[in-house]
């Protein structure tokens, strides 16, 4: 159970850290990757509540049509 929890967490971390090594070759300063990856979370967390209020949505406009 341990050795899946570890690669979950790899999994989930290996795009973070193929983007900290490009910024580093590149020499992005640590605030626009700050920035960047605070915009996509808040990206992430709009799209998990889009996905959350859809069937909700659906179901609504089920009942009025004229919605």
């Amino acid at each position: 159970m341990a050795a899946i929890t570890l690669a979950i967490a790899i999994a989930a971390l290996a795009p973070w850290l193929v983007v900290a090594w490009w910024a580093l070759r590149n020499r992005v300063t640590l605030r626009a990757l700050v920035v960047a990856m605070k915009r996509s979370f808040e990206f992430l967390s709009m799209l998990a509540e889009y996905a959350q209020d859809e069937p909700a949505q659906q179901e609504a406009d089920r009942a009025d049509p004229t919605h």
